[in-house]
């Protein structure tokens, strides 16, 4: 994307550059860890072989501000891909066909977005259907994703999209198939941990002091601190504003207190 998250990319290849060329030691071992497809679910955290991985605490930088902002909470991420399969026609034959573009229309006004009950929101991306304006469109599909700090509240307003999409798919006489993951859990700071107390004390270091922050955006590092890796995880900023829009930007003065933080962290 840009800043998001090549920010956070760039100040530990240099930690890295910097150290092996210097051969200073550090305070402790050190493992640096990159993924990919993180826009998409968090898919490299997720895939990731945590048998390569030795380490029990990681701070992960990855939201705005600098590396005194620190997450509070985090939601857990849920995907909802529905697939509709009807029946195509050339509109001269419209009786014979079963309209899936209809039906995707129908079931997506049903679905508001935003906050769809207390807690959990809704999104719906990517859709498309059909192959031309003259015929009956046989298939059509849409991605979605819902979102919220409780786990069962999340679950709860999935299952009740499921039935909601297949009572009305069947009204259309197409049939759905929608396959539903929980791609990310959902993180809350554990302000008691070794590591925050660590991370808290580097950031008195270098004259900064925590500013904890609530959010409803998603990390790689709730799955590495989630069911199977639990992990000790501290999510930190990056050093820029306005992800995911043209106006992303890179502050320079939270960027400097980054690369600072960063050495003094493996450091101390």
């Amino acid at each position: 994307l840009g800043a998001d998250d090549l920010a956070a990319v760039a100040v530990l290849l240099e930690l890295a550059d910097v150290y092996g060329a210097r051969k200073l030691k550090l305070a402790r071992p050190l493992e640096l860890i990159f993924t990919v497809g993180e826009e998409a679910g968090c898919r490299g955290a997720v895939e990731l072989d945590m048998s390569l991985v030795k380490a029990s605490r990681a701070v992960v930088f990855d939201w705005t501000g600098g590396p005194d902002t620190i997450i509070k909470l985090s939601p857990a991420y849920c995907t909802i891909d529905v697939n509709l399969t009807g029946r195509s026609a050339h509109v001269a034959n419209w009786r014979d066909g079963s309209n899936a573009g209809a039906a995707l229309f129908a079931l997506g006004i049903r679905v508001k977005q935003g906050e769809i009950v207390p807690g959990v929101t809704c999104n719906i991306g990517q859709g498309a259907f059909g192959t031309a304006r003259n015929a009956v469109p046989g298939f059509g599909w849409f991605k979605m994703e819902l979102r919220g700090y409780e786990m069962e509240s999340v679950r709860t307003a999935a299952a009740k999209l499921e039935a909601l999409f297949r009572k009305k798919a069947a009204k259309f006489g197409v049939e759905p198939v929608i396959k539903t993951t929980l791609d990310v859990p959902p993180y809350q700071l554990d302000t008691s941990s070794p590591l925050f107390a660590l991370v808290r004390r580097t950031l008195d270091g270098i004259g900064l002091s925590p500013i904890f922050v609530p959010t409803f955006a998603c990390f790689d590092g709730a799955v590495l601190a989630g069911p199977g890796r639990e992990l000790d995880v501290i999510i930190a900023g990056a050093a820029y504003g306005l992800p995911h829009t043209p106006a992303e930007y890179l502050v320079r003065s939270d960027f400097a207190a980054l690369v600072r933080f960063v050495t003094a962290l493996v450091s101390a």
